[in-house]
């Protein structure tokens, strides 16, 4: 698929028919596989140059299909190729970068976007306001529990690769939001939204450098908006891609992760880590919330798009968003643990959910995998819309 999209840049200048109808003679491609491909190319080289290179081949696309007219394969994948650059021009908004953040310190190019900038509000925080973690220390179970303040309900964000297992306690989270950190051979990003209820791990590995996230004192549908260390682009914590700047449109692979209390880690990983409270900051880590008893009224701080009220706001799901299959997918939280099993078929797929102590499976039909999981509130995940969505209760 690089090759074909190379064909085509270098086209520009002179058309290798020969090349082109050699990539593409006999391509079957998603047009999910072919707008990777696209993105792949206009994210290489100068950030600059990204929408030059899409105008570039918006403008050689319609002289190659008119070479190929009449083999069906090749027309089918040019025209795969001409969607993904119109949908990638569409965020391409002005010309010229704009700075609208640079009174907070932010130096993202709002040139490129996929979101209104008036629903871009401040959290109150600014940049960096909130302080994310990047030189996490962790400390033993024995250690941990001298702390005094995590009890047997205490929640913790899991992450585990091979015998390295770490768990990062919401009441520093809570006041963190992302820790970037290494597990085994894993360079990940742990994020939490308290607005959102939502327990993310994405990994740092993107665009072939690792990243670092930090908190931009941003929100977009009262979710948190991280950017990223190399462009300061804004990513959607809540769905995992980029909206402001200049990796729009991109989307971070999910890591697994889970979300259980402290007893159940305790018990089943008693050799396990724990992110240590000595993170270099003052911070008062005794208290669960920064926002009291937001969790349990039904009041949101923010406005939000597309509220749906058919379920309580802040009822808990369990999310899975497959973007294979371009779906995502909930269950509530107390139903499958109460079931322990549910089950939904989408587009012909089946998805199966278990639960056991805390930690829940995902796994489709077509190949048996294992989709990561994570939690968020009911408003959260309606009022982003990313994938459609399908909600299935228990069984």
């Amino acid at each position: 698929m690089k090759r074909i999209i190379f064909g085509f840049i270098a086209s520009v200048w002179v058309l290798s028919t020969w090349l082109i109808w050699y990539s593409c003679v006999s391509a079957q491609y998603t047009d999910r596989e072919v707008a990777r491909a696209v993105e792949w190319l206009v994210t290489r080289g100068e950030w600059e140059q990204r929408k030059p290179l899409l105008q570039k081949l918006d403008k050689v696309l319609p002289v190659a299909k008119e070479k190929f007219a009449g083999r069906a394969s090749a027309i089918k994948i040019l025209d795969q190729i001409q969607k993904a650059v119109s949908e990638k021009l569409t965020i391409c908004v002005s010309d010229t970068p704009e700075q609208a953040y640079v009174s907070s310190s932010l130096q993202t190019d709002t040139s490129i976007r996929s979101i209104p900038l008036d629903e871009v509000l401040s959290g109150g925080p600014p940049k960096d306001g909130i302080p994310a973690i990047n030189d996490p220390k962790f400390v033993d179970i024995a250690t941990a529990n001298q702390w005094g303040y995590l009890n047997d309900t205490s929640e913790w964000v899991v992450v585990s690769d091979g015998d390295d297992v770490r768990f990062y306690p919401f009441q520093i989270l809570n006041r963190h939001e992302i820790v970037n950190d290494t597990v085994g051979n894993k360079n990940i990003a742990v994020t939490f939204c308290p607005l959102c209820g939502t327990a993310i791990t994405f990994s740092r590995e993107f665009d072939g450098e690792v990243i670092n996230f930090w908190v931009s004192g941003k929100l977009h549908n009262s979710n948190l908006l991280m950017y990223d260390d190399r462009t300061e682009s804004l990513w959607s914590q809540a769905i995992g891609k980029g909206v402001v700047g200049f990796y729009t449109d991109l989307q971070l692979e999910y890591v697994d992760s889970d979300v259980i209390d402290y007893s159940t880690y305790v018990s089943k990983y008693p050799n396990g880590k724990v992110l240590s409270d000595d993170t270099g900051y003052d911070r008062n880590y005794k208290l669960n919330s920064p926002y009291g008893d937001y969790t349990t009224n039904d009041d949101l701080y923010f406005p939000v798009e597309n509220l749906d009220t058919s379920l309580p706001k802040k009822e808990m799901l369990y999310v899975v968003n497959d973007t294979d299959n371009e779906v995502s997918i909930a269950f509530v939280q107390t139903d499958l643990a109460e079931s322990g099993r549910a089950s939904i078929n989408v587009e012909g797929i089946n998805y199966t959910a278990i639960y056991t102590n805390g930690k829940v499976s995902v796994t489709r039909s077509t190949d048996w995998a294992e989709i990561g999981t994570f939690t968020q509130m009911w408003f959260s995940w309606t009022a982003h819309d990313y994938f459609p969505r399908y909600l299935r209760n228990a069984e």
